[in-house]
């Protein structure tokens, strides 16, 4: 005789499916650890974020479990300004699995840091999901993971989600993304700042080298709001090494794959500044009179780097890699012209062959 629940441990019962018509029901759900999958029966307005692996819910009984969200066609909305997430894997979840299914997430808020945040290194995956904002509302990342999602799998079919600067934030190395027959958009209402629909990041000591990103139709599109043709913004942004983009002829993309190869930052703060040449981060600081050039891989000039005239002193920070390029002019050639102020700093080579 096979009791009710068996799975083939003695000690362990299969995780159990349960309803839920309101958020206290949700967050009382998350928290027994003999749920493995919820299902919404009502639409539900969040006053506040949902948080897998939080202290004070169930954070030792997440580890490597598989967690299942069917929306059965509900929406979750979002009502709480200040909410910094609307669905939160913290990093205490080590390695458990979220799929959400059929299901869309409202953001009626003007601003969230993030929708889903999947801050571990198990399987994530969206089926049939819609991820939208309100009118006059905005996320910032749709799907973002950080750097302890190392070798996470993310799966996206069937979906739809827009973001207001970045769709699919990926900073986890080793990281696997297939995204099939979905729709993701970037409104891009920012002319002087570059966002973009798929980003695969480095900040330089932490970032998402040798990542796979696989797209199968649907459409990856920035939509412009900003003024000009020259909008920064991409489709793709690939800052880091070793990684692989994958784009079916069958997927629709509006917007370039850029890729990066130097950081802006600025002192006493965690944002920065990509840009795929030299010279442009170096017009930056001097604009700006603030920040250091950073570079996040080696570098093959075409053409030298200048530092105009100006009294701000200009700190390039190898960080680790190398500048190079071939001379093959008939007259003078540098590889640096610094008619300013310019400070060379960390391990690298400056090599002109």
């Amino acid at each position: 005789e096979i009791k009710p629940g068996f799975d083939g441990n003695d000690d362990v019962e299969a995780p159990i499916v349960v309803a839920v018509a309101t958020a206290q029901e949700f967050n009382e759900a998350i928290a027994n650890a003999k749920v493995g999958e919820i299902i919404l029966s009502e639409d539900l307005t969040l006053d506040g974020s949902l948080v897998f692996g939080a202290p004070t819910r169930a954070s030792n009984n997440l580890p490597g479990r598989a967690i299942v969200i069917d929306g059965n066609g509900k929406t979750l909305k979002a009502t709480k300004e200040g909410t910094g997430r609307v669905i939160d894997f913290t990093s205490a979840t080590n390695g458990a699995s979220l799929t959400l299914k059929n299901l869309t997430i409202e953001n009626n808020v003007s601003y969230i840091e993030r929708i889903i945040n999947y801050n571990t290194n198990g399987h994530l995956t969206l089926e049939g999901v819609k991820i939208i904002n309100a009118n006059g509302c905005r996320c910032n990342y749709a799907v973002n993971l950080p750097g302890s999602s190392d070798n996470a799998v993310v799966t996206i079919k069937d979906s739809e989600i827009w973001a207001g600067a970045i769709t699919l934030n990926i900073w986890g190395e080793k990281t696997l993304a297939n995204i099939t027959d979905s729709k993701l958009y970037v409104v891009d209402n920012n002319a002087t700042e570059g966002y973009t629909v798929v980003s695969l990041n480095n900040a330089g000591e932490n970032a998402a080298h040798n990542s796979t990103v696989n797209v199968e139709g649907g459409e990856v599109k920035v939509i412009y709001e900003g003024e000009g043709a020259t909008n920064p913004s991409s489709a793709f942004r690939d800052a880091t090494v070793g990684s692989t983009i994958n784009i079916s002829d069958s997927t629709d993309v509006v917007g370039e794959i850029k890729i990066p190869v130097v950081n802006v930052v600025y002192e006493g703060y965690n944002e920065f500044y990509s840009f795929t040449t030299v010279q442009a981060a170096i017009d930056k600081v001097q604009a700006d009179k603030n920040g250091t050039v950073r570079l996040i891989k080696d570098l093959v000039l075409t053409e030298p780097i200048e530092v105009k005239a100006c009294d701000y002193n200009v700190v390039l920070d190898l960080n680790g890699h190398n500048i190079s390029s071939v001379d093959t002019a008939t007259s003078n050639y540098g590889l640096i012209t610094n008619k300013g102020n310019l400070t060379v700093v960390g391990t690298g080579k400056l090599q002109l062959s």
